[in-house]
């Protein structure tokens, strides 16, 4: 390998392997705890059918593996490439406010990443607003009766 193709290579190694640089689900769960972040929408519906709706949501948004912490009332998964430049580490909390009506409350944390070269856009940002206009879909679905599709609405 010549000597160009491996800085290179060395480079984009450190930048997406060190923990400086990369986030995880730990910094969701951080941010959970400081009670300042994520976006937090009342639906609905019952604990198990707003677990059911993230789920699909999750999936709609193209997420990786969601690991499931039910017990716990929460959910973590990732979305977009597995490189830290355009992934979003993803919490979605979900609790019974009263019978039929729960709270959702999701938190992303994600690096900046270039869309083009003169534009910068967080993509983690875009995230939340998506969930929650594809969540409120969901709820339509489900409150109508109909089963949630496996893709997009």
């Amino acid at each position: 390998m010549k000597t160009g193709h491996l800085i290179i290579a060395l480079a984009l190694l450190l930048t997406c392997s060190g923990s400086a640089w990369c986030l995880s689900p730990q910094d969701v769960l951080n941010a959970k705890q400081s009670g300042d972040e994520g976006i937090t929408v009342v639906y609905p519906v019952n604990q198990d059918q707003a677990w059911e709706i993230a789920h699909a949501v999750l999936h709609w948004l193209h997420s990786n593996m969601i690991e499931d912490h039910q017990d716990q009332n929460y959910m973590l998964t990732s979305i977009g490439a597995s490189t830290c430049a355009c992934r979003a580490e993803v919490g979605v909390w979900i609790e019974t406010v009263r019978e039929n009506y729960t709270r959702v409350t999701i938190i992303t944390k994600g690096k900046v990443s270039q869309n083009d070269f003169t534009k910068m856009e967080t993509f983690h940002d875009k995230l939340k607003p998506d969930f929650i206009i594809k969540f409120r879909k969901g709820v339509e679905i489900v409150k109508s009766g109909r089963q949630l599709p496996f893709n997009p609405p």
